[in-house]
This record gives structure tokens, sequence and C-alpha cells, in this order.
């Protein structure tokens, strides 16, 4: 009996044991089917942005302030293999073709171009800053690359017959993708803003109409690539529709995404010194991770089939830019032992440029009058102590612009200044810095008529009032006519600067303004070179870039005293018009009030009397 019954206690638990191993062994398979599904919904989009034609390594200063390789196309591609896989989504969100010294050969190498489908991406936006070079550039460079990723431009307008005929088979507005049998849609659109045959229309509209097109295709999230110096459009591209915004921003990055209504947000910040890595689950409209991931150049190996491409780059530059000026393009001209920063136009870096501007113009057989410059543009800094190579002043000075040298009235150059001002004070960049100029405002005048005095150096450190009338010879580059538009539509005022020859007529043809120095046209990067051979010699025998860059000349100063003269100095005609009906209603208003007190008076003396 005793035997049965622990028969049948051995039966049961193996009945039991059964039951729990299917059990579990169900809820196992429950979780790997409901984990597969959760995969097949999750698509992962890896981005770059800003890279700004970086295709070699750029010294940039890290944590501890010390100079160190970052990026360059071969390393990243490096780093992006382990992210990678068949069914992920490589993406850029413009500015990769000018930037550095291999934008030099854009027309007959089209470097970006070539090892970016190296790498293996889907589709790259033309961004804001792609077309700020000449139309011809353009067509070539899309010409010469046989083998190139999908370009994407949804707001581009091009007045060129050649650079139409290219587009239709290389670029397009937006792009329908297939990854694990969803469809992704992909479309790109930059800020407004046009040179030579090349604009971009109102962005907005434009991420309207392809986020239409892309549901109509059976789209099922939509992915934006925006191209623009801030955040200003982030919003514009939510209320669009973009489900993902991969949006460069000025160089913004983000180290976590963000959100805007229903949209994601993310940006990995510029020059390639890090890309990321987005993936989203598809069916919830969720981020399910993020992250940017560096790219430290000296601790990778470049990617095999690419290294060979870079240093066929390195001679051709070596021999066709930085050859015509004696050098060779890793050879070093300086040694910084200070940190050379600064924002877009602002800083440190951008003194140093506008004083080199103004000793190429002044070594110039032209000229040999004292010079002001404005900077228009920084591509970079030198944000590192050590070493400078004439690769890495290249790509902080830039770039393929030349010098030129231009007049502007005393009057125009206070307009420039009324821009400046409007900008700073709404808290944005205006890409201009002065050298040898500043400026005087008053908060306390009328918006549009903020500047008191504009200052120009009539000798080292002395500074004295500009006149209206008198034409001041400036050097720039090409691009500042370009940037004075911009700048004067982002302050909202109308552009009324005009560039002159000497004798004060306007000049159209900018080009026949350059400067040329040793019978060479004079570029930024080659006026830095020259101007450092004057500089003392320091650590390793090089020219020392040392202490007198510590600190930020002052370009705008505020009038702190109420001064009568200075406040009612260079009054717009509308505000002084303004002011004297001001004045004409406090006399009247001030007769009214004694009409009606002698009145008031005057009725108790008549009791009286």
């Amino acid at each position: 009996m005793s035997a049965i019954i622990f028969f049948e206690g051995m039966e049961m638990k193996k009945i039991l044991l059964t039951m729990m191993a299917a059990l579990l062994l169900g809820s196992a398979v429950s979780d790997t089917t409901a984990i597969r599904a959760e995969e097949a919904d999750t698509v992962r989009i890896v981005f770059t942005g800003d890279l700004y034609d970086h295709i070699t390594p750029l010294t940039l200063r890290d944590e501890n302030g010390e100079a160190k390789l970052y990026g360059g196309y071969a390393y990243i591609a490096t780093a992006m293999e382990e992210y990678r896989n068949a069914d992920s989504l490589l993406l850029d969100a413009g500015n990769f073709s000018i930037g550095s010294y291999c934008a030099e050969l854009n027309a007959s190498k089209a470097p970006d171009l070539t090892m970016m489908s190296m790498m293996g991406y889907d589709a790259v936006a033309l961004g804001y800053e792609d077309i700020m070079q000449d139309t011809q550039t353009v067509t070539d460079m899309l010409k010469t690359a046989e083998d190139m990723p999908l370009l994407l431009s949804a707001n581009l307008n091009i007045d060129s017959a050649d650079l139409k005929e290219e587009w239709k088979d290389k670029g397009t507005s937006s792009k329908i993708f297939e990854k694990k049998g969803h469809k992704i849609g992909v479309f790109a659109v930059a800020s407004e803003g046009k040179h030579d045959a090349l604009s971009y229309t109102d962005p907005a509209a434009a991420a309207a109409s392809a986020v239409s097109e892309l549901k109509q295709q059976g789209a099922e999230i939509i992915v934006c690539l925006l191209s623009s110096p801030d955040a200003s459009l982030d919003q514009a591209m939510s209320d669009a529709g973009a489900d993902i915004l991969i949006s460069t921003a000025g160089g913004r990055r983000l180290a976590e995404a963000e959100t805007l209504g229903s949209t994601t947000v993310v940006s990995c910040g510029s020059y390639g010194k890090e890309f990321a890595v987005l993936d989203y689950d598809i069916k919830e409209h969720s981020v399910k991770g993020y992250s940017l991931h560096e790219v430290a150049s000296s601790s990778l190996a470049p990617y095999g089939s690419m290294v060979g491409f870079m240093q066929s780059l390195q001679a051709d530059v070596s021999a066709r830019v930085f050859g015509q000026f004696g050098y060779s393009w890793s050879d070093p001209v300086a040694y910084a032992t200070v940190p050379m920063t600064g924002a877009e136009g602002e800083g440190k870096i951008a003194d140093f440029i506008a004083e080199a501007y103004q000793d190429a113009y002044q070594r110039a057989p032209e000229d040999a009058k004292p010079v002001l410059s404005i900077l228009t543009r920084l591509p970079g800094t030198i944000d590192f102590k050590g070493k400078i190579t004439v690769n890495s002043l290249y790509n902080s000075l830039g770039a393929r612009s030349p010098l030129i040298r231009v007049y502007i009235s005393g009057k125009d150059l206070r307009a420039l200044c009324e821009m400046d001002y409007k900008i700073y004070e709404d808290g944005g960049e205006t890409s201009l810095t002065f050298g040898k100029m500043k400026y005087m405002y008053s908060p306390r005048r009328t918006a549009g008529n903020m500047i008191e005095y504009v200052y120009v150096e009539a000798v080292r450190g002395y500074y004295i009032p500009a006149n209206d009338d008198t034409l001041y010879p400036v050097v720039s580059d090409l691009y500042l006519p370009e940037v004075i538009e911009q700048i004067a539509a982002k302050a909202d005022m109308e552009n009324t600067v005009k560039l002159c020859d000497a004798s004060g007529t306007p000049v159209t043809d900018l080009t026949t303004m350059e400067v040329i120095t040793d019978g060479k046209v004079m570029y930024p990067w080659a006026a830095g070179a020259a101007y450092l051979k004057g500089f003392e010699r320091g650590a390793m025998d090089l020219p020392e870039i040392g202490p007198d860059y510590m600190k930020t000349k002052v370009k705008r100063e505020e009038d702190r005293i109420f001064n009568f003269v200075r406040y009612f100095r260079h009054l717009d005609f509308s505000v002084f018009l303004k002011y004297v009906y001001w004045a004409a209603g406090a006399v009247i208003l001030a007769i009214v009030l004694k009409i009606a007190v002698w009145i008031v008076n005057r009725k108790p003396a008549e009791k009286r009397s």
C-alpha cells in the first residue's frame, strides 16, 4: 500500500514538474516573441551633421584642455561600424562640403560625396552652407562623384540648366526607405538663403509639402534633416508633422533627445567629433535609445578602403592649395600658448583674423592706408594650446573665399552697427566682428536708432568718431554682401549698406576688389600664416601666439551716463520728428493745463468781487 502511495506521489511530482516546465517554456516563448516583435518595430538611425568637409581629423581641445585629434571620415566609419547593420539608416543633416582645405577639390574629385559613398550613407542633406560656393563648383561636384549617396533638399531652387540636369539623377526632395518591413520617410530642408544660381525657399512650406507627399506614399514615420544656423525653425518642422528632427542648429549638441510637441529632436554637434545613434519604435512613436559616440581618431584605425583616397587628397591639396604659398598641408606655422576660442564671429580667434585681414591689406601695393576689417564668418577655432599646422589654420580661418577691399561710408558703418546691436539685444549672434572699429549704444534711445557713435582707430589704441560722409577702407571676404543681407533680415531692418570703390561708386562685381599681395590673391588662411611670420618666436622656434589673445577686444560699449548731446546725436529724421511731436504735445498740454488752472482760479475771484 505504501509502495502504491509512493508511486502515485512520484507520478504526481512528474506531472507537476512537466506542467511547470511547460508554463516556463510558454512564458519564455511568449517573452521572446514579444522581444522580437518589439525589435521588428524599432529602427536604428545613425547620423552626423555639420561635418564641414573635415575629411581628415581635426585638432580640438579635450576635457583637460589638451590638443587631441577628432573625426575624419575614415575614422568615423571605423567608429560607426559596431553600431550599424543591414536594417539601420545612415544619414547626414548637411553642411558637409565646405570648411576645410579638401573643399578646394570639390570640382575635380568631389571628396566628401565620394567618401560618404564609401561609408555607406543612405541619404545626405544639402545644407544651407553647401550652396555657399559657386554654382559651377556644385555642378562639377555632382558630375565628378560617380558613386555618391542620395542628396536631399525639399526647398532648393536651382536657376541653372546644367545643375538641374545633374540634380535630376542625384538629388530629390524626399525619399521612402524600407527597413524591417516598415516605410520610413526622409526629407531635408535648409534655412532661407541665396548664393549665385542657388537659393532656398520658405522651409516651413516646403516641409509641410514634403510631409504630405511622404504620408501619401505610406510613410509610417517621417524624419526631417534640418540645416539651419540656429533652432528657430525647429517648431515649424514639428508643426509640419516630422516625427524625428535631426537638426544641425549651428552645431548644437544634444546629449539627450528632446521632445517638441510630438517630435523627437536630436543633434550631434559639429566636425565629426561625435556621431549619434537613435533607436526609435515605429509603432509606439517613441525613443528606445539615444546616444552620442566620440570619434577619438588617435585611438582608432582608419577604415581600410578609404585610406588611399584620403592620402591622395592630401597630396593634391598640398600641391594645388598650400604649395602656391610655399607650404605643405602639415607644415607648422605657429605655437599657441593660449587657446583662441570664440563663438561665431566673436572671441579671441576673431580678433586674430581681423588683424590678419588688416595686415594682408596693408602689405598689398595698391593701398597702404590704415584700414578697418570686418570679419563675416568664423569656420572654426584654434581651441587648444600647442603646435598649429597650416591645415589647422586653414580649418579655423577658412576657406575658399578671397579677401576683398571695399570702401564703406561712416553712415553705412553705423547702419551695420545698428543691425549688430539689434541682434545682440535679442540674444543672437551676428557673424560680424570689427577690427580697428567699435561702437557706443544707448539703451535709452529708440529701436533702430540705438547707436550714438561709431569709433575708428586713428593710431594704435586711440579711437575717434567716424564721420558720416567719409569713406573708410575696409577689408573683408567675398561673403560680405550675403552676410550683410542675412543679418539685416535677422535684425528685421532694411539693408542700405553700399560697398564702394575709392571714388564712392557702388561695386557690383566684388571680384575686381580682391586683395593681391606678392602677385597672389589672398585668402584668410594665407593672410593668417603671413601675419604670424611677424610674431616673436618661442616654443619649438615657432611664431608664438601669446597672452595678447587671452582677452577679447571690446566691439560694443553701453553709454551708461545720460548726456543730452550724445543722446540726440545721429538721430534718424523720423525719430527726430517723433521727438518734435512729443515736445509739441508737451507744450500744448502745458498751455491747456495753464488755461485750465487760470479758469479754475478765476471763478472764485469773480465770486468774491
